[in-house]
Order: C-alpha cells, then sequence, then structure tokens
C-alpha cells in the first residue's frame, strides 16, 4: 500500500469530478501527485515517521524510505497540511520541513 505501483493502481480509473476546488486526504500518499491538478491539503492525525516508528509498522527499510520521501514531496507541495495534534505538527515541521504556517 506504500509502493508507487499500488498507488497507481488505485488511481488507475479516476474519473475526476467536475467543479472540485481541493482534494483534502487524510493519507499521506494520496493522491499521487501525477493524478490530480487541483490544490491538496492532508489532514492527518501522524506521519508515517511516526506511524513506522512508534506504532510498531514493520515494513523494510527501502519502503519505509521511498514513502517517507514521496510524503516529504507530497507536503511540501500541498496548500495546508492540518494535525490533529502538537506532537504530528511537530514532526511535520522538524522531520519533513514544512514552514509552520503551513502546517497547524
Amino acid at each position: 500500500m506504500y509502493s508507487r505501483a499500488w498507488l497507481r493502481a488505485l488511481w488507475a480509473d479516476r474519473r475526476p469530478p467536475t467543479g472540485i476546488s481541493e482534494y483534502v486526504s487524510h493519507f499521506q500518499l494520496l493522491p499521487p501527485a501525477e493524478a490530480v491538478r487541483e490544490p491538496v491539503s492532508y489532514y492527518i492525525d501522524a506521519t508515517l515517521y511516526q506511524y513506522f516508528e512508534h506504532y510498531g509498522r514493520r515494513l523494510g527499510k527501502r519502503i519505509q524510505a521511498e514513502a517517507r520521501a514521496r510524503e516529504r514531496e507530497a507536503y511540501h507541495a500541498a496548500r495546508f497540511v492540518v494535525c490533529t495534534s502538537r506532537w504530528c505538527a511537530d514532526d511535520v515541521e522538524v522531520s519533513y520541513g514544512v514552514p509552520a504556517e503551513r502546517s497547524a
């Protein structure tokens, strides 16, 4: 579920709705950047780093690193990253380098 191939397959049959002005995603890697033209904002309770490190998610180091790199790209391209806790917001700012004015 963290690989590029999985995300491409998930969005392969996407039919963009008319009149959409923004995507709000609860999953850090959706939507894939190549799948949408509209602005994207994320509404998250934890970063992938926090999931992998603190919740015991067991994935290979390569997949974790690739997913976190894409997550960083997604956050930097996002309109906003809305975090449900200070713990998450701090990680978005410190570990991912997202400016505080775009993460709250």
